[in-house]
């Protein structure tokens, strides 16, 4: 194999399905997005994102498809959000 169809075949590997992604996922929607978060509770995320690729080992889930899952969770749970911000 020449070093063309090594690079094609490494190019076309970055659209293969990402590990822990879950079957017929839209990829194409996603957009990078800036926020601020506080440093601990981003430490506790990682912390949790740790325990829980171990826990579901050999499976490996990305922080960008974790972090959706929770915020997908929060918003179905949109009535206890709502608790903890206001009156």
């Amino acid at each position: 194999m020449d070093s063309r169809e090594k690079r094609i075949k490494a190019l076309a590997g970055r659209f293969k399905a990402r590990p822990g992604a879950v079957a017929g996922e839209k990829t194409s929607n996603r957009k990078r997005h800036s926020v601020y978060i506080d440093a601990e509770l981003m430490q506790r995320i990682d912390n949790t994102l740790k325990e829980v690729n171990h826990a579901i080992y050999p499976v490996e889930v990305t922080k960008s498809l974790f972090l959706e899952r929770l915020l997908e969770k929060g918003l179905e749970n949109l009535d206890a959000i709502k608790a903890t911000l206001g009156p």
